[in-house]
């Protein structure tokens, strides 16, 4: 329905309207995780050795944690480097001797 007292439509009123309610403040949880990977570098060169993983993640949190390694996957992606290849499998293996360590190779398996 159109209202003729400046030519503006109603039914965008209602869909502009319907959308400032759909829009939800971050929450809590949100806040934590851009509060918490604040400190954390883009780029992350991929660890060589687990005593250098191991420094990487010392005293962080398990978010933390998950978000150096998705930098250190995403800093050091095959498609970036040709180098990057023999980097991430390097990477891969001291990541699992890492999770081994951390969680027990019993409890390391079952997450599989």
């Amino acid at each position: 329905e159109i209202d003729e007292g400046d030519g503006n439509c109603v039914i965008e009123d209602i869909i502009v309207e319907e959308e400032k309610t759909e829009q939800t403040p971050p929450t809590d949880h949100q806040d934590l995780a851009l509060e918490i990977t604040a400190d954390i570098p883009f780029v992350i060169n991929a660890p060589e050795h687990l005593t250098e993983l191991n420094a990487l993640v010392a005293g962080q949190s398990d978010l933390n944690v998950e978000t150096i390694i998705k930098r250190i996957v995403a800093s050091n992606h095959p498609t970036l480097k040709e180098e990057n290849k023999t980097k991430t499998a390097t990477f891969y293996v001291v990541l699992i001797k890492y999770l081994v360590s951390k969680y027990g190779r019993v409890h390391f398996l079952i997450m599989f």
